[in-house]
């Protein structure tokens, strides 16, 4: 199997002192190179925003961004470091996004990286089509680790019809997240509802920017022309703000249409 360089990893936690991620710019460099190492050349840091992160502000984020892209320059590595957020879902997103509050990925305003709480979910279908109305796609981050959808991946099926992306972790795909996570990373590889790989990389150890692993297990999961196509292709298109290449998933039974979209579509209950 060939190799495919270079990569983009669009969920990062590369900034120190932000979030839950590096802790200083030592650990920052350190998750650089590794990236470098794995052919990654293109990273987009995504600090959480909102939820418990309220305080990390778009101009905050900028500003970590630009020193550390001047950082990696300076000990020479081959890496672009873009802006971007990992964002907590909340009702009022519509309006911060409106106001540049929340960055989107690579700062395009097209793309946006939505996180749900891991243990529960929350009905999306208003919050994508206000967004879809806005020229903003909305990416859920690693579905595959949340557990109401581990008992119930069928719930992401309208979401995606609705246009939202689903961006799988590297992680959950090599097993490090667990049977659970990888068994659902497995099913939405054979559904096509996989439409981006990302690491979420949070250090340079547990949790470093991996994703060649990963790219040979989806290989032989999908096929080569679909693993590149949520590995590479799609990465690159969301860096320049251009379209997804997202087929429609297949209908789900037909006696359940009706009730997932209802569920999609309830209001917020936060």
């Amino acid at each position: 199997m060939h190799s495919i360089v270079p990569f983009t990893d669009l969920h990062c936690h590369l900034l120190p002192g932000i979030d839950d991620g590096s802790k200083n710019w030592q650990t920052t460099l350190a998750m650089a190179r590794l990236a470098v190492a794995e052919g990654i050349r293109t990273i987009v840091a995504t600090p959480h925003q909102l939820g418990r992160y309220e305080v990390n502000t778009r101009e905050q984020i900028l500003e970590l961004t630009a020193e550390a892209q001047r950082r990696v320059k300076a000990i020479g590595l081959p890496l672009t470091i873009l802006p971007g957020a990992d964002v907590r879902i909340q009702e009022d997103l519509p309006q911060l996004l409106e106001s540049r509050k929340v960055l989107t990925l690579a700062d395009r305003q097209v793309h946006l990286l939505i996180e749900l709480p891991h243990d529960q979910i929350l009905p999306l279908g208003r919050l994508i089509y206000q967004l879809h109305r806005q020229g903003i796609a909305c990416i859920l981050s690693h579905p595959e680790r949340n557990k109401r959808l581990q008992q119930n991946p069928e719930l992401l099926r309208p979401w995606v019809q609705q246009g939202c992306l689903v961006q799988v972790t590297s992680g959950s795909i090599t097993g490090h997240f667990g049977p659970e996570a990888r068994r659902i990373s497995r099913w939405l590889f054979r559904e096509d509802i996989v439409h981006l790989v990302a690491t979420d990389a949070h250090d340079a150890n547990r949790r470093a920017p991996l994703l060649r692993q990963a790219f040979a297990r989806a290989c032989r999961w999908a096929g080569a022309a679909q693993a590149e196509r949520v590995f590479v292709k799609n990465t690159r298109a969301v860096i320049y703000g251009e379209a997804v290449d997202a087929p429609l998933p297949i209908s789900p039974p037909r006696g359940a249409i009706v009730s997932w979209w209802k569920a999609a579509l309830t209001p917020f209950a936060l």
